[in-house]
């Protein structure tokens, strides 16, 4: 299957490990801009978010726990603050 994602902007919470990294993978392949989010494995998200610039696509990593409400806050701050808006959301 194709998919043409281009020009969303996708946010994958527990985007730099596992599924979640699969999932940023495929989604910046089909063109989004990824989001990846981490709670605490800082090292692996900025290794993907290497990984997925390096191959030409766009990406941005955040630190946040979602299960903390202020920290939901403050990743939904940036995403507004450096992308506007965000399409797709992964959880």
């Amino acid at each position: 299957m194709n998919i043409d994602l281009s020009g969303k902007i996708a946010l994958v919470t527990g985007g730099s490990r596992g599924i979640g990294r699969e999932t940023s993978l495929l989604l910046s392949r089909a063109g989004a801009t990824v989001i990846i989010n981490y709670r605490r494995s800082k090292e692996k998200a900025e290794e993907l978010l290497e990984e997925i610039t390096n191959s030409g696509c766009k990406a941005d990593i955040f630190q946040a726990d979602v299960s903390v409400p202020e920290e939901v806050d403050k990743l939904f701050g940036h995403i507004k603050k450096k992308h506007n808006r965000l399409d797709i959301l992964v959880n």
